[in-house]
C-alpha cells in the first residue's frame, strides 16, 4: 500500500463509511460515528435539496476523486449528514481541506449540522467527499449515484455528473 493512500485508510475514524457490493450487508456497528437514535419523524425528501452535484474527473488509474454539491435543508428541522455513499467507489468519506503553515492539509470531517434554511456546502477547497477505490472506471460526462444518510434514518439520493471543471454558479 502507497504511504499516502494507507494515510488516509487509517483515517476510517471518520463519520463516512460506505459499504462495498462485498459488504453491504455489514452491521451498522461497522461505522466508525455510533449511530444516532432515530427522530419520531425522520426527513422526508422534500426536506432535502441538493444542487450542483459533480465529481472531478482524474486520469485513469487513480484511486482518488473528489466530490461536491450544496445540500439545502428546505424543512422544517434540522438535519445532521452522518454518512453518505457512492455506486462507484467502495469508500466515501468527508474531508475538510485547509492551509496549515502555508502547507494544503486535509482532516476527517465529522457528521454535519444543517439548519432549517441552511445549506452546507461541499465544494472544491474546503467540505469535499474523497471518494476511494472506484469500482469502475469514470469519464467526464458520466453520472454516478450518491446517497445521503441523516442521523434521523432518512435519505436523500442524486445523481453527480463527472466533470473537468465546477460548474457554473447555474450548475452547467
Amino acid at each position: 500500500m502507497k504511504p499516502m493512500i494507507r494515510t488516509i485508510a487509517l483515517a476510517t475514524t471518520v463519520w463516512l463509511w460506505v459499504a462495498s457490493a462485498s459488504a453491504a450487508a455489514a452491521p451498522v456497528a461497522a461505522m466508525t460515528m455510533p449511530a444516532k437514535k432515530a427522530a419520531a419523524q425522520p426527513a422526508t425528501a422534500a426536506s432535502v435539496r441538493i444542487d450542483h452535484a459533480w465529481v472531478r474527473a482524474a486520469p485513469p488509474g487513480t484511486d482518488m476523486l473528489a466530490g461536491y454539491m450544496d445540500i439545502h435543508n428546505v424543512g422544517p428541522k434540522a438535519l445532521r449528514l452522518v454518512a453518505a455513499d457512492c455506486d462507484a467507489f467502495a469508500m466515501v468519506e468527508l474531508h475538510r481541506s485547509s492551509i496549515v503553515k502555508g502547507v494544503s492539509t486535509m482532516t476527517p470531517a465529522g457528521a454535519q449540522a444543517i439548519a432549517p434554511g441552511d445549506v452546507l456546502a461541499i465544494q472544491a477547497g474546503g467540505l469535499h467527499f474523497m471518494l476511494m477505490q472506484p469500482l469502475r472506471p469514470l469519464q467526464a460526462g458520466q453520472t454516478v449515484r450518491f446517497t445521503l444518510h441523516f442521523a434521523d434514518g432518512s435519505r436523500a439520493g442524486v445523481e453527480a455528473v463527472v466533470r473537468t471543471q465546477a460548474p457554473t454558479a447555474s450548475g452547467r
